[in-house]
């Protein structure tokens, strides 16, 4: 398959203007779902939605994403790159007929819905599963053509349409929601899946036949692995919320998680550009072009992550007020809390792809698993005493061990260094929080705040060796020139 620096590049600018575009989507479906009802009930049944879609995707896609973008750049042939997705397509119907049976046994649908999910509730819910997986295969097989720009906008499909029904449910029949919460979810969720699949496959990317290796079954292994270790980083502490304290609490935990995490939401989405690149280079052995691409992507990824944290900060003080009187002052502190965790990890989803393109599905599965014992040792043994901060604090050791072990896997590797503005970045991010916690406890007051926060951005800006000017530039020209 043929690439370039430029194809790259243009690749990453498209997925950051249509990242951007989707952030203010997402906090405003957890907002407008927090004020639908005042108790978090139906945030915490959307919250519960999220864990089906990541439950299903993670045991029958076999880390799809992974897997299929990776290997579709080093399979020359057009017509055996639609032939795995096909080959790939069969195994992941069977598996998940499999996760469908073990889902709808009781045991294990108590453990993950809790006691106030209806069975009828859980089967409307799996009804979703089919149509998520095909959805999914076909954004996945856009990536590995190196089609940034659509698989992007598909990725973003699910929260417009979402945000659009509630939006108008809100203001028309709000009754409709209030009383039929996950019909509407599922509902409306099975119809983006079906415009995903029509839009994903305007060209053909699945051919019949059969293409399989060993070489691809090896990867598959650890990277099935790998997924139910995402997996459980992801959820579990949500499920361990829901059983242990509440589907109430776990609309506030959920919140919480998803303000911190928009810190990674450019980074999640240009790892989709990344895998399949860096996969790339390394089927050409092109090295130097690797370097300068992982050291471009991680300046952007750093600059925004910084800048995202230091504005959750300020968002911190206005918790209360935009999502309503559940959230309370410990609740800031521990969104600053997750905040640094998170950007700790800022570049972690860029130096993960690129250990999945070099293959070392092994020693990233080892890593994985070190942070998830960590996480959920953490996470049930100081529950029950301390509730959600048991969870944060466990997310929290989650991101530090997990990037860790990432820098350890990259220095073994010897191909790229952590970029300098890391560094910066993790100091300014730190000495913010700290000033953010000490607001809070009422040891600051606003404007030192401010003026702190202020400083810090500028000292930012004058050490930092992004040339933000310059991609502000490419920016610009993509919205009004493409």
């Amino acid at each position: 398959m043929q690439f370039n620096q430029k194809l790259i590049i243009n690749g990453a600018i498209w997925v950051t203007i249509i990242s951007v575009l989707g952030i203010p989507f997402t906090m405003y479906l957890n907002w407008i779902l927090g004020i639908y009802d005042l108790s978090g009930l139906i945030l915490g049944k959307y919250a519960i939605i999220i864990i089906i879609i990541n439950t299903v995707t993670t045991f029958t896609l076999l880390g799809g994403s992974s897997v299929l973008t990776n290997f579709m750049p080093k399979i020359d042939k057009p017509e055996d790159r639609g032939r795995f997705v096909f080959t790939y397509m069969l195994i992941c119907i069977f598996m998940l007929l499999v996760v469908l049976l073990i889902l709808l046994e009781s045991r294990v649908a108590n453990f993950i819905f809790g006691d106030e999910i209806t069975k009828k509730e859980i089967k409307i819910m799996l009804t979703l599963a089919p149509f998520l997986l095909i959805s999914q295969l076909v954004i996945f097989a856009n990536q590995g053509r190196m089609m940034f720009k659509r698989a992007s906008l598909l990725n973003q499909l699910q929260v417009f349409l979402l945000s659009l029904v509630v939006t108008v449910l809100f203001f028309f029949n709000k009754k409709i929601l209030l009383d039929n919460s996950i019909f509407v979810f599922s509902l409306v969720l099975i119809i983006t899946y079906i415009i995903i699949i029509i839009m994903g496959t305007y060209k053909q990317i699945i051919v019949l036949g059969f293409y399989w290796t060993k070489r691809i079954n090896n990867f598959v292994f650890y990277s099935f692995f790998n997924t139910i270790n995402t997996y459980l980083f992801s959820n579990f502490d949500k499920l361990i919320v829901v059983n242990y304290i509440g589907i109430k609490d776990l609309g506030v935990y959920f919140v919480l998680v998803q303000i911190a995490m928009l810190i990674k939401f450019l980074s999640i989405k240009i790892s989709q550009v990344l895998l399949s690149s860096f996969s790339n280079y390394v089927h050409s052995n092109n090295i130097s072009e690797l370097k300068n691409v992982y050291s471009k992507i991680s300046e952007l990824i750093i600059f925004s992550s910084t800048f995202f944290s230091i504005g959750l900060i300020i968002l911190s003080i206005y918790i209360q007020v935009i999502f309503g009187e559940l959230y309370t002052q410990n609740s800031s502190i521990l969104l600053i809390i997750l905040i640094f965790g998170v950007n700790f990890s800022s570049i972690g989803s860029v130096n993960s792809m690129l250990v999945l393109a070099k293959e070392m599905n092994k020693s990233f599965f080892i890593s994985n698993t070190v942070l998830i014992i960590f996480q959920l040792s953490v996470t049930l043994i100081f529950i029950k005493d301390y509730g959600i901060w048991a969870a944060v604090l466990g997310k929290v050791i989650g991101y530090i061990i997990g990037q860790l072990g990432l820098f350890y896997i990259l220095n073994k590797l010897k191909l790229v260094r952590i970029h300098k503005d890391y560094y910066l970045s993790q100091l300014i991010v730190v000495f913010s929080c700290i000033i953010g916690i000490c607001f809070h406890l009422g040891k600051i007051n606003f404007l030192s705040l401010i003026i702190f926060l202020l400083f810090m951005i500028i000292l930012f800006l004058k050490k930092t060796s992004f040339e933000y000017n310059k991609y502000l530039l490419n920016f610009y020209k993509k919205i009004y020139h493409e």
